[in-house]
């Protein structure tokens, strides 16, 4: 990192801005996939600086671009999506047809991360459809990826499900194992209320061939995802092989990519708390809770209050597992998780309802790639 460092300082030195901006942004991405998304944020704001000092509009589009993914590994998304915004607008203002779509794309896939579907699905829509009159399929799937999620998000399964199957093939085609290994986790999304055991075997398929393409990211999302689905018919046996599987990560390797971080804490502690571990699953709940009510992490912080509150149901505390399931319900009802609320609200009726099991029941969310997989050319 200190020679890209140098070789930025004496581009600058010299003038040189856009290629001192170029080094900056390398700089950046590097720093960002080794999970140093702090020290990376700042580089890209020197960035931001370097190529707005040189008048370079399309350095200024880029520094902005990367800015917003530093920020959303650190769970700054409303900061990030103004910097998306900034993006959009100066491709727009120069007219970059290359980059226009791209920008789409990428403030579409933040909106749909935030729930924003409704304002994400014409972006992506519109991206789609410059991607592939431009015959860029892979960013053409990419997007498509993304609207699948939107879809998904509001209900639409079978749209969801289409996208998901029609991208994978898309993929494979183009030898991306990795996208299409990601588009297995999404597919195991469609089945989970209907077919938890087809999910199962989809998370496994991703499973297996991310180990065997050695992809650290897909095979810590897939065991996450697998535990989820275990929590969901949950047995000794299942609970057991989560714990040992989930064991095998260590939670520093997620580095600064937060949401997936508190998926991770989420997903241990509640296997758990159904082994009954309730001390050690309570520790790995502190650092979600702090977040109190962050509005970009509802969902997270309303998975760890669930679970604290069989946490003290095991403890015989009745009003502090009240107190914590009431929260839960109410995280979700913000958030906008209407069924998860209703399936929660259930336990106030435990004669018609397994305590257990109903209290896990999950809808894995959909999951991309790390947004650096995704650059533009240079400037």
């Amino acid at each position: 990192s200190n020679d890209w460092r140098s070789a930025s300082n004496l581009y600058e030195v010299n003038a040189r801005r856009t290629q001192a901006g170029i080094c900056l942004l390398d700089l950046g991405d590097l720093l960002g996939s080794a999970g140093r998304q702090s020290e990376a944020f700042e580089v890209f704001k020197d960035s931001l600086r370097v190529f707005q000092e040189g008048s370079d509009y399309i350095g200024v589009g880029r520094a902005h671009d990367r800015t917003a993914a530093a920020l959303i590994d650190l769970g700054e998304m409303e900061t990030a999506l103004e910097h998306l915004r900034e993006s959009l607008t100066i491709f727009e203002f120069i007219q970059d047809a290359g980059r226009i779509p791209y920008a789409r794309y990428r403030l579409g896939w933040t909106l749909v991360s935030v729930g924003q579907n409704d304002v994400a699905i014409p972006l992506l829509h519109s991206a789609v459809e410059d991607f592939k009159q431009q015959k860029r399929v892979e960013d053409a799937a990419n997007a498509e990826t993304q609207l699948a999620h939107a879809y998904s998000a509001m209900g639409d399964e079978a749209t969801a499900a289409e996208l998901y199957r029609r991208t994978r093939t898309m993929f494979e085609a183009l030898g991306e194992k990795s996208s299409a290994l990601l588009a297995d986790i999404n597919l195991a999304r469609s089945w989970i209320a209907t077919d938890p055991e087809q999910s199962k075997l989809s998370l496994q398929r991703a499973l297996d061939g991310a180990r065997e393409i050695n992809d650290n990211f897909l095979i810590r999302a897939s065991v996450v995802r697998l535990a989820e689905v275990n929590l969901q018919n949950a047995t000794p046996t299942s609970l057991a092989e989560s714990e040992q599987s989930l064991n095998e990560i260590d939670v520093a390797a997620f580095g600064e990519n937060v949401s997936e971080r508190y998926r991770y804490l989420n997903a241990k502690a509640a296997v758990l708390t159904g082994l009954g571990k309730i001390e050690e699953a309570e520790a790995l709940l502190v650092e979600i809770t702090a977040k109190g009510s962050d509005d970009w992490f509802l969902n997270e912080i309303a998975d760890a209050n669930k679970t604290l509150s069989l946490i003290y149901e095991q403890r015989n505390e009745e009003d502090l597992s009240t107190g914590f399931l009431t929260r839960a319900i109410a995280l979700y009802l913000a958030a906008g998780e209407v069924a998860k609320a209703t399936a929660l609200s259930g336990r106030f009726l435990p004669q018609v309802v397994a305590p257990f099991q109903e209290a896990y029941l999950q809808d894995p969310s959909a999951i991309s790639l790390d947004d650096s997989e995704h650059k533009f050319d240079e400037s």
